[in-house]
């Protein structure tokens, strides 16, 4: 009996050996597996290393206090607009005024005359003969508009119609009429989302009691021609 417990004991202590062999083999695997991982990554950093040594190297890399730096007050919406202002401010861009009528003026014969005006200055003149109260002006003007336009830059279109030797003798000696827009109007109709091109405006007929009832019209095209 006593040679069965000691058979048993023995086995149970080569069970148990064999296991704990199994065991460290196990950890010494796993230590390898582990050394390996470390190995590989400690290879990748020195190549990463070298590599921006070889095309960074750090005498041509700028010191922090180096580097540019940008500083923005306001709101990022201020800020956008401060850089468009900026960007377009020395920016001229070239509008053509065509296709150019005034309707509703007295309905005698009349030489009718339309000037583009500019800040009081004379930029263009056209001219037309006037029938039933209709003139059509065949000569584009052109505008130069600077950074956009400017709510406080007005121009202005002025026509004038002068009775010829065939008008009745009541008529008035001289018909005037005028529109103002600021530049700032013009480029937002020019830059029109819609692309609209053809406008229409009222006059307002000046120095004249006898054309007060009369209201004379303007249409025209406008179109932005810079650089063509």
């Amino acid at each position: 009996m006593s040679k069965i417990v000691e058979g048993t004991q023995m086995q149970k202590q080569l069970l148990g050996r064999k296991d704990g062999e199994a065991m460290m083999s196990n950890l010494s695997d796993s230590s390898m597996e582990l050394t390996d991982k470390e190995a590989n990554a400690r290879e990748r950093t020195a190549k990463f290393s070298a590599d921006r040594d070889r095309y960074h190297p750090e005498e041509d890399r700028p010191a922090d206090d180096d580097m540019p730096t940008l500083a923005f007050s306001g709101t990022a919406q201020e800020t956008a607009d401060n850089i468009v202002a900026m960007a377009t401010k020395d920016y001229v861009e070239e509008v053509e005024l065509s296709e150019l009528q005034v309707t509703q003026m007295p309905s005698v014969p009349a030489e009718a005359v339309l000037t583009l005006e500019l800040g009081g200055r004379v930029l263009a003149e056209s001219r037309a003969h006037c029938q039933q109260g209709h003139a059509r002006f065949q000569e584009r003007m052109a505008l130069q508009i600077q950074g956009g336009g400017s709510e406080g830059q007005s121009c202005m279109l002025r026509v004038s119609a002068k009775g010829t030797r065939s008008s009745p003798p009541n008529c008035p000696e001289e018909f005037s009429a005028e529109v103002a827009f600021t530049t700032k109007d013009i480029m937002r109709r020019v830059h029109s989302k819609h692309g609209q091109q053809y406008f229409h405006y009222r006059m307002l007929p000046k120095d004249s009691s006898a054309s007060a009832s009369l209201r004379p019209s303007l249409s025209m095209r406008l179109r932005e021609v810079t650089g063509r």
